[in-house]
């Protein structure tokens, strides 16, 4: 016969009680079914577990034996059953977390700052986003991940943290500043220099791009790096532009960076984080993105 707790739930509430009615109140039972469970556990371990003394029952000496391991095994399964609460003050979780340099310069700087606050013995672990970001997530390699471009589907869950939207970035004294009245740089005078531009995940396209394709329009291209913050080191000895987010514009980052308004309409985009479904009730992993959410709702000074 396999071993049965809910036998040894039954046991506890009449030896408890010292009645099978008692015990069948307690547990929210008909008399019959705990006097069934009682009989099955009588025959499990070949002892009669109780005796009627007066107007109660008492355990035997086998069941007073059995009494203190079976309650051990019943608080093991109620703690093992129970969902677990995180407590940060307390926690040293290794957090594994994609993240882009776009992130890495305008969220995480906030992010470890209130995660060693709230949790000073948890680790923060970035890794680099791309091709395998997805597969990291379903295999443990990666607890969480920004994402930028479309949500995927389930087994992952999305959800949007902030809004952002793009502007233009020459160094301090291009000439396309000089030639822009007022600083409003012109469609003609953006095309007029090459432009450095990321691709990730999704090489050859972007927002920008399709949005001069819209109007008839290609750019020509100088540079094509991995890295948002690499492409900003070369606009500062060259003569290309670029387009950044604009909370990196709004970084330290920009020093020696000149930003300008798009000289052509660009909706904004959704800046979120994605998660696999292992993870999805995780208390500590709520915790995590439930901080990070907060980090980008309430940007610090490099934010």
């Amino acid at each position: 016969m396999k071993p049965d707790l809910n036998l040894l739930a039954v046991f506890d509430a009449v030896a408890r009680t010292g009645s099978v009615t008692a015990a069948a109140v307690h547990l929210g039972l008909s008399q019959p079914a705990v006097s069934h469970a009682l009989n099955r556990l009588r025959a499990t371990v070949n002892d009669p577990l109780f005796t009627r003394s007066g107007r109660g029952l008492v355990p035997t000496p086998g069941a007073l034996a059995m009494l203190e391991p079976a309650r051990d095994l019943l608080a093991g399964a109620t703690a093992l059953l129970t969902p677990q609460k995180f407590r940060p003050e307390t926690a040293s979780d290794v957090f594994r977390l994609g993240a882009s340099d776009y992130a890495v310069h305008t969220l995480v700087p906030d992010l470890v700052l209130r995660l060693r606050q709230a949790a000073p013995q948890a680790t923060l672990q970035i890794l680099p986003v791309g091709s395998q970001t997805l597969r990291q997530l379903e295999s443990g390699g990666l607890d969480l991940s920004f994402w930028g471009t479309q949500a995927p589907d389930r087994p992952y869950h999305h959800r949007t943290v902030l809004q952002e939207h793009y502007l233009g970035v020459a160094r301090r004294n291009h000439p396309i500043f000089a030639s822009s009245p007022k600083g409003a740089v012109t469609l003609s005078h953006y095309l007029a220099y090459p432009h450095a531009v990321v691709s990730q995940r999704d090489p050859g396209t972007n927002e920008v791009d399709r949005a001069l394709t819209n109007l008839g329009i290609v750019r020509q291209i100088g540079l094509i790096s991995h890295s948002f913050t690499g492409n900003m080191a070369s606009l500062r000895t060259s003569d290309l532009i670029a387009n950044l987010p604009s909370r990196l514009c709004a970084s330290s980052h920009l020093h020696g960076l000149q930003s300008f308004l798009l000289p052509f309409e660009l909706p904004t985009y959704t800046y979120g984080l994605v998660w696999h479904q292992r993870t999805d009730a995780a208390a500590g992993h709520t915790w995590l993105r439930n901080l990070v959410a907060d980090c980008a709702a309430s940007p610090g000074e490099d934010g």
